[in-house]
């Protein structure tokens, strides 16, 4: 490969990183945390942000691989957090789809008692998009707490490093202690912001480290 070619690439992994890693962070804090916008936007957040989160990773892996620190704790967290990517595209997928047909249903529906029936039977099938919201949780942990890993052992980032473990580790605890409820339906805190935080702040020093033109 000529030294053009690979410097094309390079940055265009670069930009892909930057791009997807904004509108995940964007489509994550607006569609599930600030509902500031119609529903009809905010859809095609929700829609937007398991597909972005995987591949701002899988680009963030490009970059860290280019910069010699392809490392088995860093391989992982891309790993965890690109199955995380899917996992919350299958969920948001399934929620609106059963709360938007369910609707259309229960306002057609000729009777009282059918309304109810069909609202008993919405709350029921619910809990399938709320355990892929486990799954999620699970997986987006686990990827912070390898990247946070990588970033004590390999980088000796130790603020990053010692914070997104903890942040990761916190995140895990909750969900088991939880379960099968997600957090925030068993009346705890949603420890998602922190997690998003955390890998905007992740996102943000690698592309530092890696602007076109900057040695490694």
């Amino acid at each position: 490969m000529s030294a053009d070619i690979r410097e094309r690439d390079e940055r265009e992994w670069f930009w892909t990183a930057v791009v997807a890693g904004i509108l995940a962070l964007f489509c994550y804090f607006f569609s599930a945390v600030f509902h500031v916008f119609p529903w009809a936007f905010g859809r095609v957040l929700f829609y937007a942000f398991g597909p972005s989160l995987a591949l701002a990773a899988f680009a963030v892996g490009f970059l860290l691989r280019e910069e010699g620190r392809w490392r088995p704790f860093f391989a992982t967290g891309v790993l965890f957090i690109c199955v995380a990517g899917i996992a919350v595209n299958m969920m948001a997928v399934i929620q609106d789809s059963n709360f938007t047909m369910m609707a259309e249903s229960i306002n057609e529906a000729e009777s009282e008692s059918t309304r109810n029936m069909l609202k008993e039977i919405l709350w029921g099938i619910n809990w399938v998009q709320l355990s892929f919201d486990i799954v999620f949780d699970i997986w987006i942990a686990g990827g912070t707490f390898f990247l946070a890993l990588g970033a004590l052992r390999y980088l000796r980032q130790r603020l990053v490093g010692i914070s997104g473990m903890a942040i990761g580790a916190m995140a895990l605890g909750v969900n088991f202690a939880t379960l099968p409820h997600p957090p925030a339906e068993a009346g705890l805190f949603d420890p998602g912001p922190l997690v998003a935080t955390w890998m905007g702040v992740f996102l943000g020093l690698t592309i530092i480290r890696n602007r076109p033109g900057q040695a490694a």
